[in-house]
This record gives structure tokens, C-alpha cells and sequence, in this order.
């Protein structure tokens, strides 16, 4: 009846982590509730955030284009 934004995840008992991402994950995946594939390489591009700019990098290529 509610949705949920995310799971908090940590390991309690050795082997546990390996438990869920072996057999929970994909009955997950194939109620299409967990995603198979993501659309940016980073975490960064999937939320389509745009990369920062790098003071230091920017400050060089402007001296350079001077």
C-alpha cells in the first residue's frame, strides 16, 4: 500500500550481503522493481546531474587560452 525511496542495507551476519544480492535482487529485477542497467556511467549521470567544474582545471585553461 506505500512505496518506498530506498533500502538502507549493512551486514550483520558474514555472507548475508552475498545472500541478498544473489537472491533477492533478481526476484527484484524481475518484477522490474530493481533496475537491470542505469542510463549514466556514474552515479553522478544517472540523477543527470551535470559534472562540477574544477576551479583548478578551469583557472589553467584560462591562462593557456590567454
Amino acid at each position: 500500500q506505500r512505496g518506498a525511496d530506498g533500502f538502507n542495507l549493512f551486514e550483520s551476519l558474514p555472507g548475508q550481503l552475498e545472500l541478498f544480492v544473489d537472491h533477492v535482487v533478481p526476484l527484484l529485477q524481475d518484477k522490474g522493481i530493481f533496475r537491470r542497467e542505469y542510463p549514466g556511467a556514474t552515479f553522478r549521470e544517472t540523477l543527470g546531474l551535470d559534472k562540477p567544474v574544477n576551479r583548478y582545471t578551469a583557472a589553467r585553461l584560462a591562462r593557456t587560452a590567454a
